[in-house]
């Protein structure tokens, strides 16, 4: 098993593990019990890359209808930054 997410709580990690799943990934959530942040993992003989490329896309890009939020790319260091922030984390420069 390898794992491919960290959730902020069980709600969450149950939805990436249904996004996986329909993509046909075999994934499981561990942890969900312990206190602990629950996390998302996949079988060996799922396909580590498309769970990743899943999860991309579930973190950065916000589908509400036909309006889709997607993020934005820092002028300074060519870093991607979720669209909420106004601030680069990586090199501190501003939305321009």
């Amino acid at each position: 098993m390898i794992r491919v997410y960290a959730a902020e709580n069980p709600v969450e990690a149950y939805l990436v593990k249904g996004l996986l799943e329909a993509r046909g990934l075999d994934a499981v959530v561990l942890d969900e019990h312990i206190g602990d942040y629950p996390s998302v993992w996949v079988g060996p003989s799922s396909n580590v890359e498309i769970a990743r490329q899943v999860i991309v896309d579930f973190r950065y890009t916000n589908t509400m209808g036909d309006i889709q939020t997607s993020l934005w790319c820092c002028s300074t260091c060519d870093e991607k930054i979720e669209p909420q922030f106004t601030i680069c984390w990586q090199c501190g420069s501003n939305r321009s």
